[in-house]
């Protein structure tokens, strides 16, 4: 006796199938950003252990101390912030970081572990980060995520910076992802990417400026290639208006360096 599958039971057997391909992805995904974080630390650590000095993950003759210092002074001084340790300051004033989400989070691990292993862990997110980063940007353009995570992880101009100690670049991965939704026809994607723009300030200016101009690059694209350009024009505009806000934070703090007069603190 021949058994015809209805249509409601094939859709559900073909949602499953979807599911389960879209949850062995990620899983796939997960392991490949560690795998790859764990390849790209090992080719960075030797060096800092060839140093002879604290194993910071990094090249010796980098920015890591710079940075790793001021990442211990901040953790010295939590939860004041973005002030230093009351102690250590001669006089009244904040300390604006260039890059304070990064310092925030070093700062916050390094209270609780000390400054080796959160800056060595910063480095390892960083690098995880930009996997995934890699991944969704593929992924958005259908490509293969694998490919993308270890395109973007493993890039030489990127790991040379993460080897150099500039955790302004750190999150490459959020500038990856900004610039795989720009103009996506989901909604709350397209929006999304204005966030993750606007959230790129608090990061690293120099990296927030230039995923800005790709930014706008992409989004003119995306609006001569829409089909409803009405709706497509809405969302561009609303997702800069997303990126203006979340730019603000940074802007303020950094008003001084935006207007061209250079550093004063930090």
């Amino acid at each position: 006796m021949d058994v015809t599958a209805s249509p409601a039971a094939s859709g559900s057997e073909a949602a499953i199938s979807e599911t389960e391909t879209a949850a062995t992805t990620v899983r796939s995904v997960l392991v490949g950003a560690v795998a790859t974080a764990g390849l790209a630390l090992s080719s960075i650590v030797p060096s800092a252990l060839h140093s002879g000095v604290v194993p910071l993950v990094g090249a010796p003759g980098g920015e890591i101390w710079g940075h790793a210092w001021v990442q211990w002074w901040h953790a010295d001084a939590l939860p004041r912030w973005p002030d230093g340790p009351e102690h250590w300051l001669l006089d009244e004033r904040k300390w604006a970081v260039i890059d304070p989400i990064t310092t925030l989070f070093a700062a916050t691990v390094g209270a609780l572990s000390g400054p080796v292993v959160a800056w060595n862990l910063t480095v390892f997110v960083g690098i995880v980060a930009a996997f995934l980063g890699g991944a969704i940007l593929a992924r958005s353009q259908s490509g293969d995520p694998l490919v993308g995570g270890l395109a973007l992880a493993l890039a030489p101009s990127f790991l040379g910076s993460v080897a150099s100690g500039l955790t302004e670049d750190f999150a490459l991965g959020l500038a990856a992802v900004a610039l795989g939704w720009i103009g996506s026809p989901d909604r709350r994607r397209a929006l999304a990417a204005g966030v993750c723009l606007g959230l790129l300030a608090s990061f690293g200016l120099v990296l927030a400026w230039t995923a800005a101009v790709a930014a706008i690059g992409l989004g003119i694209a995306a609006l001569l290639h829409a089909a409803d350009r009405r709706t497509t024009l809405f969302e561009l505009i609303a997702g800069a208006g997303l990126a203006a806000v979340c730019t603000l934070p940074a802007a303020a703090q950094h008003i001084v360096r935006l207007t061209g007069s250079g550093h004063r603190t930090g």
